[in-house]
């Protein structure tokens, strides 16, 4: 991430740019042109342009534009951002390190890092009523330092291996073996699917697991967001407030795969 930052700050600074931190937007006019007023050092500024690239909430903006929001949307989570002198030993006496070396040697990490995530404990509404009401759930594993080009010879083998290790890694911190949780389908199979990214050459890598005969509702999903309602195809959306301010950092694609919604956000 800091080498994608820094080329941009390198690349609009050649353009003629001039970047400055530290400084807080306090209210933004768009008439004919734009007018964006900030704080820096102690003192109170304005600069004009014919665009204003404004990378926060709706609400946000209209405030700054000295709006009411129609709607202020609640956050819900709290971002911890740490400088460490030394990477903290773990409790498991494994090197955090490992999996990144063994992935960049071509092998498959012996224990995938990953993020978990389960929705569902805030928004039951990506499950059917049904399905809720039953106390179903969903769960997301991100697994990291999983290169697509390690899928391209054993794709079946080794989306087959990845998950297997996954599962494994969940059941040392679970009171209970995962697999007693996950729903099956017809034939008595786990209810997990899953998708890697592009692999070098660019082209999508096959999914870890197809749908099967899993729930429909769990393994197809409709969109509403920013006022596009049902996604049902490949959308490509950049939300214009005004001619003069555009919003970055929203929903600019939605791409549906096999009936899965695929959210890209830049």
């Amino acid at each position: 991430m800091g080498v994608v930052t820094a080329e941009l700050a390198r690349a609009a600074t050649a353009a003629g740019a001039v970047v400055r931190t530290g400084a807080e937007v306090i209210h933004i006019d768009a008439a004919e042109t734009a007018e964006v007023t900030y704080l820096a050092g102690g003192a109170e500024h304005v600069v004009r342009a014919r665009h204003v690239l404004a990378n926060v909430a709706p609400a946000t903006l209209d405030r700054l534009r000295g709006r009411t929001p129609s709607q202020t949307p609640e956050g819900a989570q709290v971002k911890l951002n740490l400088l460490l002198t030394r990477l903290p030993r773990l409790r498991s006496g494994a090197d955090p390190r490992q999996a990144y070396d063994e992935a960049a040697a071509g092998w498959l990490p012996e224990r995938i890092p990953f993020e978990l995530y389960c929705h569902t404990l805030t928004d039951p509404a990506i499950l059917p009523p049904d399905l809720a009401d039953q106390g179903w759930h969903t769960m997301t594993a991100f697994a990291l330092q999983t290169p697509a080009r390690l899928f391209r010879d054993d794709n079946a083998g080794v989306r087959e291996l990845t998950a297997r290790r996954c599962l494994a890694a969940l059941d040392e911190y679970f009171a209970e073996p995962i697999e007693e949780c996950l729903a099956r389908d017809a034939d008595g199979r786990p209810c997990h699917r899953g998708h890697v990214g592009p692999d070098e050459a660019g082209q999508a890598a096959d999914r870890l697991d197809d749908a099967r005969s899993c729930p429909s509702a769990w393994t197809s999903s409709r969109l509403s967001f920013a006022g596009v309602e049902e996604v049902e195809d490949t959308i490509a959306v950049l939300a214009s407030v005004v001619p003069e301010i555009s919003q970055c950092g929203a929903l600019v694609a939605s791409t549906i795969h096999s009936g899965t919604a695929t959210v890209r956000t830049l």
